[in-house]
């Protein structure tokens, strides 16, 4: 190692890290007059599709009505109390064997109103390769869990961060140098979200 390397090194090595205290999260956030209308609002204008249903029993017969469910051969869910599926994600045990998954199925944990976008964790999915392996995506959120902004949602407690989680919003999007905007291309060609009314 040079000299002049080495004597930089060994001043950084030196020096104390300065504790800085974070920022408090006490603020006046955007806050909505009806945060579930906002959500499905938003989660439309970021070409996700939005389905209201009356309850659970509604679920399944939405899915099943679903344009991506046409075509669909492999389709997998791990949402509670929906039985739409032809493989079972635990059985699978090679991720890489999700490469031909048509529609996947989940549960969201938390939604957020300003920016529609969903937390979902793989407390439920065996793996989750499958929210980005599959060429639909399905998420399904209870409308009681749908809170104005990210700081509400992540002072909830509703997030395990001990585990894999993720913030979905709208099906996968890139864009070109020209900035022509391509929908699906790097994940789900589509995004459904069923939002269940107050149970």
């Amino acid at each position: 190692m040079s000299n002049a390397k080495t004597k930089i090194l060994a001043r950084l090595a030196g020096q104390s890290d300065i504790s800085v205290e974070l920022p408090k999260l006490t603020g006046d956030w955007i806050q909505y007059t009806d945060p579930v209308e906002q959500f499905c609002d938003t989660a439309i204008e970021i070409s996700a599709c939005v389905h209201l249903a009356n309850g659970r029993d509604d679920c399944t017969e939405l899915i099943n009505r679903l344009v991506c469910m046409d075509t669909a051969e492999m389709v997998c869910c791990c949402a509670a109390d929906v039985e739409v599926a032809s493989l079972v994600l635990s059985s699978v045990a090679d991720p890489h064997e999700l490469e031909l998954l048509d529609v996947f199925i989940a549960e969201g944990k938390i939604g957020v109103a300003e920016n529609g976008a969903i937390w979902v964790d793989d407390h439920d999915i065996a793996h989750r390769a499958a929210l980005f392996l599959t060429q639909h995506l399905v998420l399904i959120i209870k409308s009681g869990k749908i809170l104005n902004n990210l700081t509400e949602a992540y002072s909830s407690g509703v997030m395990d961060f001990s585990r894999f989680g993720c913030w979905i919003s709208g099906p996968s999007k890139t864009a070109d140098i020209e900035q022509s905007l391509v929908i699906g291309a790097h994940g789900a060609r589509t995004l459904d979200i069923i939002v269940i009314l107050d149970e």
